[in-house]
């Protein structure tokens, strides 16, 4: 693992941010990004953007010319989460590698926390829970589905806790960049799902992953069911690849939807 020295304490981190379109959230998961409370000498923040057609890139550039922390915008024109994780992990010059993105804010010590508990060598991947925030009735009413076991399964990160514990996946996760030196980079024909792929091969090669129940970021949900519908169409869709590809790392809980699905065509059809 890579150790702090005495006369140079901070490692270098990179953050990656993958984005599309996030021109209602980008200054405000920028800023979170920005004010960490780690060296800003430490901290580059890579953006790869995957041809957002609102203004996020004119927001982005407004921040830019005022930033202390190395920012620079990767053009990512398949518009795909993992090429655009690809493309920011070839820039960055960082020891640690952390995924922020653009619909999200992580708290002030995210970036400082997350190397402490890396460096310590408790894991190979940090991360914390997430507060499902919604700005709307529907939105407020799709978070709190989010943030029930019945709505997301028992998802440890989406669900509170009192407890660190580890756990198959973290969302905005902190790695050691020997992590992609040992397991390689994240699948790019997976165009959902990505972070279920690349942690499975994680935990595969004995790799841990720590959720600290301390460490939250705030996430916005989506505004209206059809835009939720979509966004979980594709995390199932997607799943049936992950299950075709590793059998073995599915969980009970993933194919309660399934049942219960069944159950109520079963009751239907009596």
């Amino acid at each position: 693992m890579y150790l702090m020295h005495k006369e140079n304490p901070y490692s270098f981190v990179s953050i990656i941010m993958p984005i599309k379109n996030e021109e209602r959230y980008i200054e405000r998961s920028l800023a979170a990004v920005l004010n960490q409370d780690y060296p800003s000498e430490k901290l580059e923040v890579l953006i790869a953007d995957g041809n957002s057609t609102d203004d996020t890139r004119e927001k982005i550039s407004e921040i830019l010319s005022g930033s202390k922390i190395s920012l620079k915008i990767i053009d990512n024109p398949t518009g795909v989460v993992p090429k655009a994780l690809n493309l920011g992990l070839q820039y960055a010059k960082g020891e640690i590698i952390i995924r922020v993105d653009g619909h999200c804010e992580i708290q002030k010590d995210y970036v400082s926390v997350c190397v402490e508990h890396l460096l310590n060598g408790e894991a190979e991947c940090v991360g914390g829970s997430i507060d499902t925030i919604g700005e709307s009735d529907i939105a407020q009413a799709i978070a709190l589905a989010m943030r029930s076991p019945f709505g997301v399964g028992g998802v440890a990160f989406r669900v509170e806790g009192e407890e660190s514990k580890f756990t198959d996946s973290v969302p905005f996760p902190a790695y050691l960049r020997k992590v992609f030196d040992q397991i390689g980079l994240y699948d790019e024909e997976m165009l959902c799902n990505e972070d279920d792929e690349f942690n499975y091969r994680l935990r595969k090669n004995n790799g841990r992953i720590l959720l600290l129940h301390n460490l939250r970021t705030r996430y916005y949900s989506r505004g209206s069911l059809s835009s939720l519908w979509k966004q979980y169409f594709r995390y199932g869709l997607w799943k049936v690849r992950i299950l075709q590809k590793y059998p073995q790392q599915m969980r009970p809980r993933q194919f309660v939807p399934l049942a219960f699905v069944l159950v109520l065509i079963l009751t239907v059809i009596l």
